[in-house]
């Protein structure tokens, strides 16, 4: 997914500055995690039936939060979630740009999650930082979480919230073959591109590989059973 765009920006420009995890950083995403359950939810725990059993899952949530050391439990989701989400993708980019993510520098990573979690949470750091830097930019582009702008008005937040909500509502009394296409937020129909026989091969393949780690962590036969099941939907 996220390498969809590299021919187009590799055409346009030579370094590519991540703002990836900056909410996570410099934000609110993550900041109120308190407790095992908080962690779990976040990482996140989805109960298929190739997961971990819950009390099984939390044990092992419990044990990374243990192992920081007395520091707050939302760092067991730093340490061990974003470098899975981050790295990975940027680094297939290095062939063809500069990557560079600022919000991973070690100086400003302490800075911020050295602060009050107050102060990114009510106190809306991240945000306030972005408006100011870019006044320009964020006076208009949505926010993926709230549909409006960052810092807009709590009556606006509501009002989109209770506009989705109806046009969700009224879609449903539409005949499906005059409801409107869902919004595609990628380059790709992915639903329909990955369910294609051969991108199913190749997504398979090496998951089911003897030597893949994914069929050492759930061992092969559970493995094999959960990407059938996934086949014959497609």
């Amino acid at each position: 997914m996220h390498l969809e765009s590299l021919p187009l920006q590799r055409s346009r420009f030579d370094v590519h500055v991540s703002g990836y995890i900056g909410d996570a950083v410099s934000g609110p995403t993550f900041a109120a995690l308190r407790t095992p359950d908080d962690v779990l939810a976040s990482l996140p725990w989805y109960g298929a039936s190739i997961s971990m059993p819950y009390d099984a899952a939390r044990r092992r949530v419990q044990a990374l939060i243990d192992a920081l050391d007395g520091a707050a439990p939302r760092f067991a989701t730093l340490a061990n979630k974003l470098p899975q989400s981050t790295n990975r993708w940027t680094a297939a980019w290095r062939p063809w740009l500069r990557v560079r993510k600022p919000f991973v520098d070690y100086a400003f990573f302490d800075f911020c999650q050295g602060l009050s979690t107050d102060v990114r949470l009510d106190g809306q750091l991240h945000e306030r930082w972005l408006r100011s830097t870019y006044p320009h930019c964020f006076a208009s582009i949505p926010n993926q979480k709230t549909g409006v702008p960052i810092l807009s008005a709590r009556w606006r937040v509501q009002a989109a919230r209770i506009r989705r909500g109806v046009r969700a509502r009224l879609l449903r009394a539409v005949p499906a073959a005059w409801r409107p296409s869902p919004r595609i937020r990628s380059y790709h129909d992915n639903d329909r591109v990955w369910r294609q026989p051969g991108t199913i091969d190749a997504i398979t393949g090496p998951i089911l590989k003897p030597d893949a780690m994914s069929a050492g962590i759930f061992g092969p036969e559970r493995l094999s059973a959960f990407v059938d099941r996934w086949r014959a939907t497609a």
